[in-house]
Parts: C-alpha cells; structure tokens; sequence
C-alpha cells in the first residue's frame, strides 16, 4: 500500500500535532467499499477520512476560540447551503418526473 500523496503533503512534518491515522482510515474505507472494483473509491475515501481527521485535529488542539468562530460559521453556512441545493435538485427531479409521466 503507497502513501506518495501522504508523504508530499508534508502534513506529518507541518502540523506534528496531527495523528497519523493512514490504516485506520484505509480500513474503515474498504469495510464501506470493499470489492475489488471500488478501488480508487478506497483511495478516495481515505483522503477524505484522513483530511476530516486533520481538520479536526487543529479544531481541538491548535486554534483558540476567536479563530475557530469564523470556521465554525463558515461550516454552518456550508452546511445550509448544501440542503438548500439538494432541495432544489429533488424540485428539479419532481417536475421532471411529472413531465415525463
């Protein structure tokens, strides 16, 4: 198993508080997609896991609580704005489907 990308990040050298939680999250990627054609969707899906875990790590340990506000709004709003689309797109797919129909 290669961690090139892991490693030229330099993720472990610049933010040492940050665990180094590669295999774990490789498993818990391929307990989600684990047959052998999901391959690059394990890749993917560790990057992520790792990158949560990174954001999560500096969330707790490093940033105090004035430069965790503006991150924590700007999340909120992401996560609102992300509902608001999904809403959008099953209007889009109800009229499509009364159109067809």
């Amino acid at each position: 198993m290669s961690f090139r990308w892991w490693e030229n990040l330099g993720i472990k050298e610049d933010l040492s508080l940050a665990r180094n939680r590669l295999v774990e999250s490789f498993l818990c990627a391929a307990g989600v997609a684990f047959e052998p054609n999901y391959t690059s969707g394990r890749k993917w899906l560790t990057k992520v896991i790792i990158f949560v875990l990174v954001i999560d790590d500096v969330y707790d340990i490093y940033a105090s609580f004035e430069e965790l506000k503006p991150f924590t709004m700007t999340f909120e709003r992401f996560v609102y704005f992300q509902d608001r689309v999904r809403l959008v797109i099953v209007n889009i797919y109800a009229i499509c489907y009364i159109i067809i129909c």
